[in-house]
């Protein structure tokens, strides 16, 4: 049997009803009120002041490096000299045409 009331069949109905809702507005009213602004003044005061400096301390490191170096070396290297000789002139005759 179904609980409360309800049944399988059973049909709901919703109706918007107007209502009046309350609610505060701020609002802005003038008001007058007297007030005095003090600015500091400047002055001069001389007093002892201690600052503290950070020092670096650096090492000297000196290293001791070795490196090999080209040298020169005398030699004797044998080579071979080919020379061209000039023969007898051989004249001949060309024909020559020119662009007109």
């Amino acid at each position: 049997s179904p609980g409360y009331g309800y049944s399988k069949d059973s049909y709901q109905k919703c109706e918007e009803v107007a209502q009046e809702t309350c609610y505060n507005r701020p609002g802005v009213a003038p008001k007058r009120e007297q007030v005095s602004v003090s600015v500091p003044a400047p002055r001069m005061k001389c007093s002892p002041q201690s600052f503290t400096l950070p020092t670096v301390q650096c090492d000297e490191v000196t290293e001791q490096k070795c490196v090999k170096l080209p040298s020169l070396e005398s030699s004797n290297v044998d080579a071979e000299q080919c020379t061209v000789g000039l023969g007898a002139p051989k004249c001949q005759k060309v024909s020559l045409s020119l662009p007109v």
